[in-house]
């Protein structure tokens, strides 16, 4: 059985017999298209509520873009997803959101740095 608390078992199977399958994820770009509905469910189940979860909602809801492109400008829409880059909360909410993963995985492990992720699983040829 391959060492699973060290950071790199993937690279070495000390069996023969056996290689690892491992998905890279980078979570970058998804988390700026995550649901607002979403996330403030995942919110709620850490257990955030009353004011601080209002400040957060307001925070992450009810804000309006337009864009412009040779000088013609767009309607205003509704932004339904996302956290505004560069604000102290967007790293917080990204662990929120993300948390639940290493539960889902039945026979895998994973390991994360910032908004990257490695998924491996050992198996049998």
């Amino acid at each position: 059985m391959p060492d699973t608390t060290s950071g790199s078992h993937w690279q070495h199977t000390p069996e023969p017999g056996i290689e690892t399958d491992v998905i890279y994820l980078d979570f970058a770009k998804a988390f700026d298209k995550v649901d607002h509905a979403t996330l403030l469910t995942k919110i709620i189940r850490f257990g955030i509520k009353g004011r601080l979860f209002n400040w957060i909602e307001k925070f992450l809801t009810n804000h309006y873009q337009t864009v412009v492109v040779n000088g013609c400008k767009s309607f205003l829409q509704l932004v339904l997803s996302g956290v505004p880059q560069g604000t102290v909360l967007r790293p917080i909410l990204f662990i929120m959101y993300i948390n639940e993963l290493e539960q889902v995985l039945e026979k895998s492990t994973s390991s994360s740095f910032a908004d990257d992720t490695r998924i491996s699983h050992s198996i049998s040829i």
